[in-house]
């Protein structure tokens, strides 16, 4: 949100008499807890015994790589990507799965 944009829930709750300063360190807290979240689950240096490359766009390469440049870690480009797609896998396993069986079950007679 940009400095010039009214943050109507904000508004709300102070029009309602709600302690606003108390919302705010809620929400220092919880964007500090992402951020050593994301550190931990995105940013794990892993090794990579058995690799494969894979293309992906100019775009996402250059802000990705630059990324990792700054963070000044060993935490190589494909570690970075890795752990990500762990996540994904993670978090839609299931689904994932589904659409597997789906698939498969179209080729059956």
């Amino acid at each position: 949100m940009s400095k010039d944009e009214i943050n109507e829930l904000l508004l709300k709750k102070m029009i309602a008499g709600e302690d606003v300063s108390e919302q705010k360190e809620k929400e220092i807290e919880v964007k500090s807890r992402r951020k050593k979240d994301y550190s931990s689950t995105f940013l794990m240096i892993n090794s990579l015994s058995e690799r494969h490359g894979v293309y992906i766009s100019m775009n996402n390469y250059l802000r990705v790589s630059a990324f990792i440049r700054l963070l000044g870690t060993k935490l190589t480009l494909g570690g970075f990507i890795d752990n990500i797609l762990n996540v994904h896998f993670e978090q839609f396993g299931d689904e994932i799965s589904k659409m597997i069986e789906q698939q498969i079950s179209k080729l059956k007679p």
